[in-house]
């Protein structure tokens, strides 16, 4: 399972560290600011993989064959050579990992709204959000 690990590992590394670059001013102490860090950076990296173990996993039987590997493998390296020359320089394999955090992040975003659409919990839903 390395080769799309690599791929997730530095999407999920990327969500991470931008999650936590953010300052925030209510926070009183940097003790504080760094265990807010780290279990947020927690959250995140298990929130990514479950995502991920899902995409791979795609006859959700629970569990990840070395044939779903593969062929996940082979449609994130497609999808990332842009050049089209069975080679991934850095920079298509940056711009990759922000396409996919950003399908990520709506993929997420549509999951948690049809839950609380089901759940009929409507009082964090904003209309204005759903453009976000």
């Amino acid at each position: 399972m390395k080769k799309p690990l690599l791929l997730i590992t530095a999407i999920s590394l990327s969500a991470v560290l931008s999650a936590c670059s953010q300052n925030n001013s209510s926070w009183s102490n940097k003790d504080q600011n760094r265990q807010m860090c780290e279990s947020h950076m927690r959250d995140m990296h298990d929130k990514i993989t479950e995502y991920y173990f899902n995409k791979i996993d795609t006859n959700h039987d629970g569990v990840i064959t070395w044939k779903e590997n593969e062929a996940f493998s082979r449609k994130m390296f497609k999808e990332a050579d842009v050049a089209h020359d069975g080679k991934l320089t850095l920079e298509e394999v940056i711009a990759h990992n922000e396409k996919m955090r950003e399908q990520m992040k709506r993929d997420m975003a549509n999951s948690w709204h049809s839950k609380s659409m089901t759940n009929g919990d409507m009082s964090d839903s904003n209309e204005s959000d759903k453009d976000k």
